[in-house]
């Protein structure tokens, strides 16, 4: 059990970190003016993700 825990925690991580450096890239495409939208979506993205497990 103990196993699974630290697996899925290592699979979270790595979903966070994804989802982060896509959100950079996009803001770095878009501009300053797509921060909030860009962080929202991303928010929004892993909660799904999250609730989805």
């Amino acid at each position: 059990m103990r196993v699974d825990r630290e697996r899925a925690r290592v699979v979270d991580l790595i979903a966070l970190i994804s989802l982060t450096v896509l959100s950079a890239g996009v803001y770095l495409l878009a501009g300053v003016e797509a921060l909030i939208v860009v962080d929202a979506v991303v928010a929004g993205l892993y909660t799904l993700w999250r609730r989805g497990r």
